[in-house]
């Protein structure tokens, strides 16, 4: 099964993580306003098993369900 993968977080400055997101589809954009790296769009991951999704979470952190989508819980989240 497909699900749209998000981030609790929007700021990414380490260079090592952007490039581990970008491995599930996500870009990035340095905001001059702010002068930081930030998050955009969402990624995909396909998930066909209970064993794909315990290593996905093993991988990622914390992870959050919302229907057909994950969220990784990287960051503060209200």
């Amino acid at each position: 099964m497909e699900f749209e993968i998000s981030t609790a977080g929007y700021f990414y400055d380490d260079e090592n993580k952007r490039q581990q997101l970008q491995t599930l589809g996500f870009t990035f954009r340095y905001s001059n306003d702010v002068k930081r790296w930030c998050i955009e769009g969402k990624g995909t991951k396909t998930i066909n098993s209970i064993q794909d999704l315990i290593d996905f979470e093993a991988k990622w952190g914390t992870i959050i369900f919302k229907g057909n989508e994950i969220e990784i819980y990287d960051d503060y989240r209200e």
